[in-house]
């Protein structure tokens, strides 16, 4: 009999699973369908901007490199995939560091790459001397305003959402580049 019940367990199990990708491959293809004219340059260096009082706090260096980009995508998608990139690689520099974001255009796809150089060892210790020399309150490193937890899932489900794929490196000076790469829609002539 127990057999018999973990079998109505199992099924229950696999059911729910089934019906969750379901819904979320709905949800997806809803996305998908909700494509408009998107200017993926604007959304970063909007964003950028609204976070600059953060980046000087924060002892954050920015190297832009930002092509203009115009596509056709999911806006609310994108824009939530540039920010979990953005708070990851923060949330990955609480002594500061350097934050390089880079929009490629290219023929059949757009790439962005969001690169962390994690703790930047020169401010780390700058500071270590600072709070030893003069300790105050304000010595403590600033915090990214966005809950950090790594996580990557929007950006992820922007990748599925389009078409896409994200790859994730070590950088070779540290740190980490995370890329979104779109691929372009294309109109078959008739």
């Amino acid at each position: 009999m127990p057999n018999r019940q973990h079998a109505s367990e199992t099924f229950t199990d696999e059911a729910l699973m089934r019906l969750n990708d379901s819904r979320s491959r709905d949800r997806i293809s809803q996305q998908q369908i909700d494509r408009q004219r998107v200017s993926v340059s604007k959304l970063v260096n909007e964003l950028l901007l609204s976070l600059s009082d953060h980046f000087a706090g924060g002892n954050i260096t920015v190297e832009l490199d930002v092509q203009p980009l115009e596509t056709s995508a999911n806006a609310a998608l994108i824009t939530r995939a540039i920010k979990s990139l953005m708070q990851n690689a923060l949330g990955a520099m609480p002594l500061g560091g350097e934050l390089s974001v880079t929009l490629i255009d290219m023929p059949h796809q757009w790439e962005l790459e969001i690169a962390d150089t994690s703790t930047n060892r020169l401010v780390e210790a700058a500071l270590k001397k600072s709070s030893v020399e003069n300790p105050t309150p304000d010595s403590k490193p600033k915090t990214f305003p966005f809950q950090h937890d790594r996580d990557l899932r929007d950006v992820y489900a922007a990748a599925d959402a389009h078409g896409g794929h994200v790859q994730t490196w070590d950088c070779p000076d540290g740190g980490t580049a995370n890329v979104l790469v779109i691929p372009k829609q294309h109109r078959n002539a008739a």
